[in-house]
Protein backbone atom coordinates (compact mmCIF):
# COMPACT_ATOMS: atom_id res chain seq x y z
CA UNK A 1 0.00 0.00 0.00
CA UNK A 2 1.03 3.20 -1.20
CA UNK A 3 1.53 5.68 1.76
CA UNK A 4 0.76 9.19 1.65
CA UNK A 5 2.41 11.70 -0.53
CA UNK A 6 5.39 13.33 1.31
CA UNK A 7 5.31 17.68 1.31
CA UNK A 8 7.93 19.69 1.45
CA UNK A 9 7.71 23.71 1.86
CA UNK A 10 11.06 25.16 -0.41
CA UNK A 11 12.72 27.25 1.98
CA UNK A 12 14.72 29.85 0.08
CA UNK A 13 17.75 27.70 -0.32
CA UNK A 14 15.93 24.95 -2.67
CA UNK A 15 13.93 27.08 -4.47
CA UNK A 16 17.05 28.49 -6.16
CA UNK A 17 18.70 24.86 -6.08
CA UNK A 18 15.37 23.93 -8.14
CA UNK A 19 15.51 26.70 -10.11
CA UNK A 20 17.48 24.59 -12.88
CA UNK A 21 15.97 23.26 -15.69
CA UNK A 22 18.09 19.89 -15.46
CA UNK A 23 17.72 20.31 -11.73
CA UNK A 24 14.12 20.04 -12.35
CA UNK A 25 14.28 16.82 -14.79
CA UNK A 26 16.00 15.27 -12.65
CA UNK A 27 13.91 15.58 -9.32
CA UNK A 28 11.00 14.78 -11.64
CA UNK A 29 12.28 11.41 -13.09
CA UNK A 30 13.55 10.55 -9.39
CA UNK A 31 9.62 10.97 -8.13
CA UNK A 32 8.11 9.38 -11.56
CA UNK A 33 10.33 6.71 -12.24
CA UNK A 34 12.01 6.01 -9.01
CA UNK A 35 15.29 5.86 -7.96
CA UNK A 36 18.74 5.98 -10.73
CA UNK A 37 22.05 6.25 -10.71
CA UNK A 38 23.82 9.13 -12.67
CA UNK A 39 24.50 7.08 -15.59
CA UNK A 40 20.43 5.99 -16.34
CA UNK A 41 19.30 9.32 -15.54
CA UNK A 42 21.98 11.20 -18.06
CA UNK A 43 21.07 8.59 -20.32
CA UNK A 44 16.88 8.84 -20.27
CA UNK A 45 17.52 13.08 -19.89
CA UNK A 46 19.86 12.86 -22.68
CA UNK A 47 22.67 14.72 -20.67
CA UNK A 48 25.97 13.77 -20.05
CA UNK A 49 27.05 11.44 -16.66
CA UNK A 50 29.03 14.73 -15.16
CA UNK A 51 26.80 16.84 -15.58
CA UNK A 52 23.92 14.70 -14.26
CA UNK A 53 26.24 13.80 -11.32
CA UNK A 54 27.23 17.48 -10.55
CA UNK A 55 23.59 18.94 -10.80
CA UNK A 56 22.47 15.43 -8.59
CA UNK A 57 24.72 16.47 -5.55
CA UNK A 58 23.70 20.12 -5.84
CA UNK A 59 20.12 18.53 -4.78
CA UNK A 60 21.60 16.50 -2.29
CA UNK A 61 23.12 19.37 -0.42
CA UNK A 62 19.52 21.20 -0.06
CA UNK A 63 18.24 17.71 0.60
CA UNK A 64 15.79 17.21 -2.09
CA UNK A 65 16.93 14.01 -2.94
CA UNK A 66 19.11 11.57 -0.96
CA UNK A 67 21.27 9.07 -1.52
CA UNK A 68 19.69 6.10 -1.57
CA UNK A 69 21.70 3.50 1.42
CA UNK A 70 22.48 0.28 0.70
CA UNK A 71 22.41 0.61 -3.18
CA UNK A 72 25.36 0.63 -5.71
CA UNK A 73 29.13 1.23 -5.07
CA UNK A 74 31.18 4.10 -4.52
CA UNK A 75 31.19 4.61 -8.29
CA UNK A 76 28.02 3.62 -9.09
CA UNK A 77 25.51 5.72 -6.45
CA UNK A 78 21.71 5.49 -6.94
CA UNK A 79 19.45 8.65 -6.06
CA UNK A 80 16.27 9.01 -4.95
CA UNK A 81 13.71 11.75 -4.26
CA UNK A 82 13.52 12.70 -0.90
CA UNK A 83 9.90 14.04 -1.29
CA UNK A 84 6.95 13.95 -3.37
CA UNK A 85 5.12 17.61 -3.57
CA UNK A 86 7.51 20.63 -3.33
CA UNK A 87 5.24 23.73 -2.66
CA UNK A 88 5.97 27.39 -1.41
CA UNK A 89 4.15 30.77 -1.29
CA UNK A 90 4.68 33.44 -3.54
CA UNK A 91 5.99 36.33 -1.66
CA UNK A 92 7.85 34.26 1.14
CA UNK A 93 11.36 35.92 -0.40
CA UNK A 94 10.17 38.91 -1.28
CA UNK A 95 13.42 40.06 0.46
CA UNK A 96 15.37 38.08 -1.35
CA UNK A 97 15.52 38.79 -5.04
CA UNK A 98 17.03 35.97 -6.16
CA UNK A 99 14.39 33.63 -4.33
CA UNK A 100 12.20 35.35 -5.94
CA UNK A 101 12.87 34.96 -9.40
CA UNK A 102 13.93 31.36 -8.75
CA UNK A 103 10.08 30.93 -7.69
CA UNK A 104 8.35 33.09 -10.70
CA UNK A 105 11.02 30.60 -13.13
CA UNK A 106 9.55 27.64 -11.84
CA UNK A 107 5.71 28.94 -12.02
CA UNK A 108 6.41 29.47 -15.71
CA UNK A 109 7.78 25.96 -15.67
CA UNK A 110 4.73 24.56 -14.41
CA UNK A 111 2.83 26.14 -15.98
CA UNK A 112 4.36 25.05 -19.79
CA UNK A 113 4.37 21.55 -18.15
CA UNK A 114 1.02 21.17 -17.95
CA UNK A 115 0.07 22.99 -21.24
CA UNK A 116 1.87 20.70 -22.53
CA UNK A 117 0.45 17.92 -21.47
CA UNK A 118 -3.25 19.26 -22.04
CA UNK A 119 -2.02 19.69 -25.54
CA UNK A 120 -0.48 15.85 -25.64
CA UNK A 121 -3.78 14.73 -23.86
CA UNK A 122 -5.81 16.70 -26.79
CA UNK A 123 -3.84 14.65 -29.36
CA UNK A 124 -3.98 11.35 -28.12
CA UNK A 125 -6.79 10.98 -26.63
CA UNK A 126 -8.59 9.65 -30.40
CA UNK A 127 -6.82 6.57 -28.96
CA UNK A 128 -7.93 6.16 -25.44
CA UNK A 129 -10.51 3.40 -24.69
CA UNK A 130 -14.43 4.62 -24.14
CA UNK A 131 -13.43 4.12 -20.37
CA UNK A 132 -10.33 6.22 -20.12
CA UNK A 133 -12.56 8.96 -22.16
CA UNK A 134 -15.18 8.78 -19.96
CA UNK A 135 -13.53 9.19 -16.43
CA UNK A 136 -11.72 12.23 -18.66
CA UNK A 137 -13.32 15.36 -17.30
CA UNK A 138 -13.09 18.89 -18.23
CA UNK A 139 -14.32 22.33 -16.69
CA UNK A 140 -14.74 25.45 -16.50
CA UNK A 141 -14.45 25.71 -13.05
CA UNK A 142 -12.57 28.34 -11.54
Amino acid sequence: MKQRPVFVDLNRTQLKALAHPLRLRLLASLRVDGPSTATRLAERLGTNTGKTSYHLRSLAEVRLIAEQTGQGNGRDRWWEASHDVSSWTPGTFADDPDAEAAGDWLIGQAARMYAMRLEQWIADRASWSPEWLGAAEMSDLR
